[in-house]
């Protein structure tokens, strides 16, 4: 497990699906912190296909989607610029009873700010105050980002 965390530290996706791969055939089902692990690889590699494939093994596996593995995927969508995707995750973190914090509000706000969607992110906003998720300066500055950008 250590060797799959120090490739997604580096953003490593090949060597982290790779020692997932030798922990499956020599010790069966692996656990959900190193499928995360290798989604968060993933995201942080920019290849969502990949993370995205690794959710639905999480999910084959019988493990529960937790805030973590939520947030590397809300983020692995935003850094692709696909800013619908990662805001349909959001929703999807909600709609199971997982509790979006800052970083996943954050995320999103980004990548809507990235996409020139200015009124989207502000909305965005509302939303994470509304649900008591208090902004901090990654926040604001992607709401200024967003101003600056439309």
């Amino acid at each position: 497990g250590k060797l799959i965390e120090a490739a997604a530290k580096k953003g490593d996706a090949d060597v982290a699906i790779y020692w997932l791969g030798a922990l499956q055939r020599e010790f069966g089902n692996p656990n959900l912190i190193e499928i995360r692990a290798v989604i968060d690889a993933c995201a942080q590699a920019g290849q969502v296909e990949k993370a995205l494939a690794w959710l639905n093994s999480l999910k084959d596996a019988g493990l529960q989607l937790d805030n973590v593995t939520f947030n590397s995927l809300i983020h692995a969508c935003a850094q692709a610029g696909r800013t619908k995707e990662a805001g349909n995750w959001l929703l999807k973190m909600k709609q199971r009873t997982c509790e979006p914090d800052g970083f996943s509000y954050n995320s999103v706000i980004n990548a809507l700010a990235q996409a020139s969607e200015t009124h989207a992110a502000v909305t965005l906003l509302g939303h994470m105050q509304k649900a008591s998720v208090k902004p901090n300066v990654v926040t604001y500055n992607g709401i200024i980002h967003a101003f600056a950008k439309g």
